[in-house]
């Protein structure tokens, strides 16, 4: 069957997932520059992965990357990125630098500020997603912004399930950019049989003329230097599900004191209402190092168990 016209507009991403027996596999994996997808082994049954990447290591302005992702009956995938995303310069700034300014061709309507990405995804009863990137690194006077819309749904016995992990950082701190992009946007939908369980939005715009040396919301966010929004969906009894209630009680532990968290990082945890083993977290620390390592360590200590081990420690190196 022949993929749809949209398919090959620049930064067109679609993966479709089938189960044959004890295998997920990819019926689909396809993507235009500047998108690229890298299936990889996970030794894990009926798990199949993939990285996000982006010719050049990040995106830049002007890049819309619009991935489309179908789970069927009993698909179950991870996906990945290797390294953060960098967000670079918007056009503006490159037209001063002297930078000429263009659009990947194919793309009609008027040229965007900045960089985008969209991901829509339905995912079957059976299936499972795990969306777990690295964290989004925006440069000095970048702009980003990012959509994704999961659709799961239920059928009375099993429903579709779901791993999310969203996050950013101040910026390129080792060359002294700490909060100096111009504007970091992001949105999440989710939804279960059509019904809205989720809408998250989060907009860092900067607000000062551009002779300030520094974003108008760098000091509503010091110290901290990263952020991190984590969402598991695991209804039932399963991995998942166990991996959901281990993080709620490492959480009940860290509430109580008796397990103490960095001094420099700050949490919460919220139960997400009409959806069985749902829950939210969140998390901010001083370092993206320390962030990583409460997400390895507690939020998602018993995820190996889905994942595998060796997938695990690489998501986490």
């Amino acid at each position: 069957m022949p993929l749809p016209i949209a398919d090959f507009l620049p930064g067109a991403g679609s993966i479709i997932c089938n189960s044959f027996g004890t295998a997920t596999k990819f019926t689909r994996c396809h993507a235009q520059y500047p998108l690229k997808f890298i299936p990889t082994s996970t030794h894990v049954d009926n798990l199949a992965a993939a990285y996000i990447l982006s010719y050049g290591g990040g995106m830049l302005s002007g890049d819309e990357v619009d991935m489309t992702i179908e789970l069927n009956k009993n698909a179950d995938l991870l996906l990945m990125t290797q390294g953060s995303t960098k967000i670079f310069k918007d056009r503006e700034q490159s037209a001063v630098a002297g930078i000429p300014i263009s659009r990947l061709p194919g793309r009609d309507g008027p040229v965007i500020d900045g960089a985008s990405q969209t991901i829509d995804a339905f995912v079957s009863p059976t299936s499972m997603l795990l969306l777990l990137p690295d964290p989004v690194t925006s440069f000095k006077h970048s702009i980003y912004t990012s959509y994704q819309k999961f659709h799961l749904t239920s059928d009375g016995t099993s429903t579709s399930q779901l791993v999310l992990l969203d996050w950013f950082t101040s910026g390129r701190i080792a060359r002294g950019e700490k909060w100096h992009f111009k504007k970091y946007a992001s949105k999440i939908d989710i939804r279960l049989d059509g019904r809205l369980l989720i809408r998250d939005n989060l907009v860092l715009e900067d607000e000062n003329k551009e002779w300030m040396p520094i974003s108008s919301f760098a000091s509503r966010l010091h110290p901290h230097t990263c952020f991190a929004t984590l969402i598991m969906i695991a209804p039932g009894q399963n991995e998942l599900s166990h991996v959901v209630q281990h993080c709620v009680e490492a959480f009940d532990r860290l509430s109580i004191g008796q397990v103490k968290a960095p001094k420099d990082l700050i949490w919460s945890l919220s139960r997400l209402r009409h959806v069985e083993n749902g829950v939210m977290v969140r998390v901010a620390g001083t370092t993206t190092e320390m962030v990583k390592n409460f997400l390895k360590n507690e939020a998602l200590a018993n995820l190996d168990t889905v994942i595998g081990h060796g997938m695990y420690e690489k998501l986490f190196s």
